[in-house]
Order: C-alpha cells, then sequence, then structure tokens
C-alpha cells in the first residue's frame, strides 16, 4: 500500500508525503518471530526545527556507537556529532542538498541527506551522505525502503545517477549491489579509523534509469545484518 498526501511545501514539486507499509515484516528475536505491519512515512526537506535537529544528531551519535560508518569512530558524542551535522543543515537550508527522513510514527527511523556536488560538469548526479536507520531495527525493511525512496526523489529531480562511498570492512557491498549500486572505484587504505587500522574508501553507482533498477531492493531481508544500524559515510 502506497499513499501520498500533497500539499508538502518543498523546493522539488509535487513531491510527497510517503508512507510505505513494508509487508510482511518477519524477523526473529531469539526464539520469538513476529508479523505484522509497520508504515515508514518519508518526508523530503522537513523543517529543521530544534527537535528535528536534536533526533538526527541523536540517531547519527546512536549509529556510530553501534559500529555504523557515518563520518566518526566510536565512541562519539553528541556534542561531537552536532557541529558536523549543523554544517549538513546549513546545505540543505542554504544551498542545493535535500534531507530525507523516514518517521515510524513520531519516532525518526531512517536519514539520508542528498549532496550537490556543487560543480557543474557534476550537476546531473548527487552523493547519498549519512545514510543511517535506528539501530535495532533490523528485519522490517527501512534501509531498502531509504535507498528506493532516494532514488523516486532523485529521479523526479531529473537526475541521472546517485553515488555512495562506502568504509570498507562493513559488509555493506552486497546489500547495496541489491539496490543496483555497482562498484566504480576503491582506494586502499585511504580511511585511518585507528593507528594500524586503515580501510579502503569504496565507491559505488547507482544509474538511475539503467535496465531493471526500478525492480531492485526488495525488502532488505536478505542483508538484516547490515541494516542493524546501517549506516555509511
Amino acid at each position: 500500500m502506497l499513499s501520498r498526501a500533497c500539499g508538502f511545501e518543498s523546493r522539488l514539486p509535487h513531491l510527497w508525503h510517503r508512507t510505505l507499509w513494508l509487508q510482511p515484516v518477519s524477523y526473529r528475536s531469539g526464539d520469538r518471530r513476529q508479523h505484522g505491519r509497520m508504515a515508514l512515512t518519508f518526508v523530503l526537506d522537513p523543517p529543521l526545527t530544534p527537535s528535528l535537529r536534536n533526533q538526527v544528531v541523536r540517531l547519527w551519535t546512536e549509529v556510530t556507537n553501534a559500529g555504523g560508518a557515518v563520518g566518526f569512530v566510536a565512541p562519539v558524542t553528541e556534542a561531537e556529532v552536532r557541529p558536523v551535522a549543523e554544517a549538513a543543515f546549513v546545505g540543505v537550508e542554504q544551498g542545493p542538498d535535500r534531507l530525507l527522513v523516514g518517521m515510524d510514527g513520531q519516532t525518526l527511523a531512517a536519514v539520508v541527506f542528498l549532496v550537490d556536488n556543487r560543480f557543474a560538469l557534476k550537476a546531473h548526479w548527487r552523493v547519498l551522505k549519512r545514510v543511517m536507520v535506528l539501530p535495532g531495527s533490523q528485519g522490517r525493511g527501512y534501509g531498502s525502503a531509504l535507498l528506493r525512496e532516494a532514488a523516486e526523489v532523485a529521479r523526479a529531480m531529473g537526475l541521472d545517477a546517485l553515488q555512495v562511498t562506502l568504509r570498507d570492512g562493513h559488509g555493506l557491498e552486497g546489500f547495496y549491489a541489491k539496490a543496483g549500486y555497482r562498484v566504480i572505484g576503491r582506494v586502499p587504505g585511504a580511511l585511518r579509523v585507528a593507528p594500524g587500522d586503515d580501510r579502503d574508501e569504496v565507491f559505488m553507482w547507482l544509474d538511475l534509469w539503467g535496465p531493471d533498477v526500478r525492480g531492485r531492493g526488495g525488502d532488505g531481508v536478505e542483508a538484516e545484518a547490515a541494516e542493524d544500524g546501517f549506516a555509511v559515510g
């Protein structure tokens, strides 16, 4: 089931609140299995109220401390995350960047920034940054839904492609491949997360108008280990 509520004021005409009903929802917690319907509502460029800013900073901190690769190395505090988050908010409020959030009721469950390259020769594609879902939300398909929605936003913007950068060692390449992304490059040892621990920086690319791209992604059940605090830089 897909519902659209018009009237949301955005710089992208005719973009909407979209509520995705992810069915079936099935996940294992110990010996218990649960089934049901879980709604995730996406909003593009929501008002950056103090409350939302705090929620994004809190999620960013929790994802990092759960092992996610979103620009920091755990442990990290909200005070350390906030200046970086505020700089990202400026790019949305005053610049060409876009913010897509996914809400599970009143809870911020998913976030991604679609970042402009700020270079005319790269105006036809964007970079996904700070791709995050709520730690512990594995089994609900939030990560896959977030990638699909980001791709729909990008198509509505008239873009040709999306690029995402991964920190090697988090097992996310396969997850992105299911959403249609492919590896286009790798910089060996580019990211030093600790003395003696250098990680490759992996670049992946999604051709938004390529064959079968729209049909890929599923609900993310195959990659739920990656979705527990699913995050990339």
